[in-house]
Parts: structure tokens; sequence; C-alpha cells
């Protein structure tokens, strides 16, 4: 009995995983291989993470902000992922130009920094990051994070779905409800009316 209730309750968990994305963020082939732009400007540390993630990833790596914008551009990402200091754009002005920017603001992005500390790690979050991950960090910390983070990025963007097409159903409720009526008022009179209905006083009056 108490392992037959233990499989169903697995089960459940496993039906509630798949629903809100889990294994979004754990691409099974190819084609579900999510894109993430690596920005940072130290070659090794930026070879590292790509190495990282290109078992589960699509990674682009770029040495600064500014070419992190100009592939994005070109192909918009899942996520980003950038160090803080950097040359030309660093982490603080693509974060700021990607919140911005309407086509890419729903970006989830990950800052990545030397500067450990309660208040670093504020100031990132304050300024739009979705996670700020302190430098050094195990393999095993930076997966769990990107793969987080995708995972929330796409039941957010399920929930948009769904809205807008609440939203649309309620615009076209809304029309049809204005579309002109027309009510008999008494025999061989009629009245166009929109929106409204006849008062009283106006039915006594005729």
């Amino acid at each position: 009995m108490a392992a037959g209730c233990t499989a169903q309750r697995q089960r459940r968990i496993h039906c509630v995983r798949r629903r809100i994305g889990y294994f979004a963020a754990f691409p099974i082939d190819d084609k579900t291989r999510a894109k993430i732009v690596l920005a940072d400007d130290n070659a090794d540390m930026r070879d590292y993470v790509r190495r990282l993630l290109t078992s589960k990833y699509e990674v682009f790596a770029v040495a600064d902000g500014q070419q992190a914008l100009q592939a994005m551009v070109e192909d918009k990402p899942d996520l980003v992922l950038t160090d803080v200091m950097m040359p030309n754009v660093d982490g603080f002005g693509l974060l700021k130009a990607i919140r911005e920017d309407p086509e890419m603001a729903f970006i989830p992005v990950i800052m990545l920094s030397a500067r450990a500390g309660e208040e670093s790690r504020v100031e990132g979050l304050k300024a739009g990051a979705d996670d700020y991950l302190i430098k050094p960090f195990s393999a095993r910390e930076l997966l769990a994070r990107v793969g987080g983070a995708l995972a929330l990025a796409k039941v957010r963007g399920e929930a948009a779905g769904v809205l807008r097409e609440s939203e649309q159903r309620m615009r076209q409720l809304t029309s049809s409800c204005r579309r002109p009526s027309t009510v008999v008022i008494k025999k061989g009179e009629s009245r166009s009316l929109t929106g409204a209905q006849p008062s009283f006083g106006d039915a006594n009056r005729n």
C-alpha cells in the first residue's frame, strides 16, 4: 500500500515538473538546446565556462558587452552570462541595454563577478540581473543557476502567452457586446441601441 502511494506521488511530481518546464533547462537533443551568449574579457575564464556549458547548450562566447549586443541582435539567445568588469561595454552597461530594449528585455541575465559580498550582489539584482554568481564558482553551481534561470524564463513565457490569449478573448467579448442591438419598444416601432438598455422612464413615455 505504502509503495503504491509512493509511486503515485512520484508520478504526480514528474507531471508537475513537466508542466512548469522543468526539463526545458536540460535539453534532450540538439533541436531543443537553449542558446546562451557568454561575455567575459578573460580568455581563460571564458573558455572554462564555455566548455562547461557546451555539453547542454549552444554557447556563443565574446570578449565584451558590445560584442554580446551585436550577437544578440543577429540571433536572440535564451540567456546571457556576463562578467561585470569588461572593456568597451561592461556587464552593467550590457544589462541596461538589454532591459531597455523591448525585444530583449525578457531575456534572463546572470552576472559573473569576483566582487564578493552582499552589497555587490544587491547592486546587480537591483540593476535587473536575474542572478549574481561570485567567482570562483563550481561547475555544479553554474549549471544549476543556468538551468534554474532557463526553467523560470520558460514558465514566465508560458504565463505571458496565457495572459495574451485571455486579453484577446476579453477584447473579442467586449467588441461583441458593443455591437448595436435592436430592442422593440412598442408595436410598429424599434430603436437601435449601443451598449445600453432604455430606462423605465423612456419606456413609459413611449
